[in-house]
Formats: C-alpha cells, structure tokens, sequence
C-alpha cells in the first residue's frame, strides 16, 4: 500500500468519524426539542442521523463478514481438493 492510498484511508476514515459523532451528538442534543408539526426540520434531521447510522451499521456488518466468508471459503476448498494422505504429503520414499 502506497504512502498516498494509507492518507487516503486515514482521511476517510477520519471524515467518517467525525460525521458520525456530529449527528450523534446532533441526535442527542435534539432530542427533547419543542417540535412544531408535521414538517419540523428538526425531527427530519434527526430521521437522517438515525438512517445514517443504520446504513453504516449495515456497511460494517457487511465488511466484517467478507473475511468470515473468505476464510470459510479458504478452508472447505482445501478440505476438498485434499482429500487424504498422498505419498508426497507422506514424504514416503517408494525405493523398491
């Protein structure tokens, strides 16, 4: 990985934090506002901060199964394609 793409992440990944503490501290703030009806933007906001942290829920749930599945994946191909004990596997010495 190159100098240039670790920035990259360290930066995305610090945006991503501070986007979701800002709307958790935005939901929390808010959350005994005086609402003033139906189109309050406050209660919208506060729906998008919850819609935001369920996609991002989703996306970690996600990214953290791509490796179960993987070495799962990993793992019964090599219990198929080796299937017993060969002579190399053995290390036999077949002299006769």
């Amino acid at each position: 990985m190159s100098k240039r793409s670790r920035y990259t992440a360290v930066i995305l990944a610090a945006l991503i934090l501070t986007v979701s503490f800002s709307a958790a501290f935005f939901a929390l703030h808010e959350h005994t506002h005086s609402c003033v009806g139906e189109n309050c933007p406050l209660c919208a906001a506060s729906a998008l901060c919850r819609t935001f942290f369920k996609a991002l829920y989703v996306a970690f749930t996600a990214l953290s199964a791509v490796p179960l599945c993987l070495i799962a994946l990993k793992l019964s191909l090599k219990s198929i394609l080796i299937s017993g004990d060969t002579p190399v596997m053995l290390k036999v010495k077949m002299t006769d």
